[in-house]
C-alpha cells in the first residue's frame, strides 16, 4: 500500500488539474459608451468635474509679522469653505515659503464663485473657532489664474488678567471676539477663563475686540480691544468679594 501511495505521489497530476486550479484569466471591462443626445437637450462634452477643475484659480496667502509665531512649529494658515466647512486645508508654517522681511508667503487653490474663510492658528485644532487673525472672501480673479493676495496680520500680543482688589478668586469667565461670537478661547481652561490670586494668567491673542462674560448672566461683561489694552483689570461686577454674592 505505502509503495502505491509513493507511486501516485511520483505521477503527472490529474489531466486538466491545472487548469482547474489556475487564476482565472484578466478581462478588461468593457468601455463605457456616451448615450445618445436626447432631442431638445443641448448636452456638452465636457463633464462637471472638468469645469469644476478648470475652474480652480490659486490663493496666494501673505502672513506679516510672523517673529512671535517662528518659534511655534505648530502654527499654520487653515482654509475652508465659509458656508459648509469643507475642503479643508492646513497649511504649516514651518514650511511656508520666506517674503518680505517678517513676512511668510503660502499657497493654496479654491473654486471660483464660492466663499472662502482663512485664518491663522497656533494649531490646527484651534484653526476654526480659536483662530489668530481671519479673513472672509468670495472667490474671483481677473486673469483667471489666481485671486488677489490674502494678508494675514501675525501679531500675537501677550494679554494679562488682574483680578480687583480685595477679590481671590474669579470666574470660570466666558471669553469671546465681539466680532465672532462662534470664536473660542481654547489656550487655557476649557470651562473658561478662571483667575486666583497669586497665579499670573495671560494669553496670546491677535488684534481684535474682545468681551469677558459671566456665562451665567451675560449682561454683567467687560469689553477691550488688543493691542491697545494688554492688561485687563476685570470689573468687580464680575470678580464680586465673597461678602458682594447675593
Amino acid at each position: 500500500m505505502l509503495y502505491a501511495l509513493v507511486l501516485a505521489i511520483g505521477r503527472d497530476p490529474l489531466p486538466g488539474a491545472a487548469d482547474r486550479f489556475a487564476a482565472p484569466k484578466f478581462e478588461q471591462p468593457t468601455r463605457p459608451e456616451r448615450l445618445d443626445p436626447i432631442a431638445g437637450i443641448e448636452t456638452s462634452n465636457v463633464s462637471p468635474i472638468d469645469d469644476q477643475i478648470r475652474d480652480r484659480v490659486t490663493v496666494p496667502i501673505r502672513v506679516l509679522n510672523v517673529p512671535t509665531l517662528r518659534s511655534d512649529s505648530s502654527a499654520g494658515v487653515a482654509t475652508f469653505h465659509t458656508l459648509t466647512g469643507g475642503e479643508f486645508r492646513w497649511l504649516p508654517l514651518s514650511e511656508a515659503m520666506r517674503g518680505e522681511p517678517n513676512s511668510l508667503l503660502v499657497t493654496t487653490d479654491a473654486q471660483l464663485g464660492t466663499r472662502l474663510t482663512v485664518t491663522l492658528a497656533s494649531k490646527r485644532e484651534h484653526a476654526r473657532h480659536g483662530y489668530l487673525a481671519k479673513q472672509i472672501l468670495d472667490i474671483t480673479s481677473e486673469n483667471g489664474r489666481a485671486t488677489e493676495q490674502v494678508t494675514l496680520q501675525g501679531l500675537v500680543h501677550d494679554v494679562r488678567f488682574n483680578l480687583p482688589t480685595n477679590v481671590e478668586r474669579a470666574g470660570p469667565m466666558r471669553l469671546q471676539r465681539v466680532d465672532d461670537r462662534q470664536w473660542l478661547q481654547m489656550s487655557h481652561d476649557s470651562s473658561g477663563l478662571t483667575l486666583r490670586r497669586g497665579k499670573i494668567t495671560s494669553l496670546k491673542l491677535g488684534a481684535g475686540t474682545y468681551e469677558l462674560q459671566d456665562p451665567l448672566l451675560p449682561e454683567r461683561s467687560q469689553q477691550f480691544t488688543v493691542p491697545e489694552t494688554t492688561t485687563v483689570e476685570v470689573s468687580s461686577a464680575l470678580a464680586p468679594a465673597r461678602d458682594d454674592r447675593p
